[in-house]
């Protein structure tokens, strides 16, 4: 009587354990996943980030390019038109 009874406890026992450490482990499984998400979530926005401030950085520099190369060659005709104006006259 007192052996079977310390045996259903041990089994009760037993049985708790294995039932609180599997949700323990699905438990870390679903916050590792969830951890995981996010930083690939992140990991994705400041990979948008970067590439959007590239784009916009390369927009700008060839912009300030052709401004520089029109306000060149603008100047450059001035130039010209005034030597060869002074050349006539």
């Amino acid at each position: 009587m007192i052996q079977t009874v310390t045996m259903t406890i041990a089994q009760v026992i037993q049985t708790v354990t294995m039932t609180i450490a599997q949700v323990i482990q699905t438990v870390t499984m679903t916050i590792a996943q969830v951890i995981q998400t996010v930083t690939m979530t992140i990991a994705q926005v400041i990979q948008t980030v970067t590439m959007t401030i590239a784009q916009v950085i390369q927009t700008v520099t060839m912009t300030i390019a052709q401004v520089i190369q029109t306000v060149t060659m603008t100047i450059a005709q001035v130039i010209q038109t005034v030597t060869m104006t002074i050349k006539i006259n």
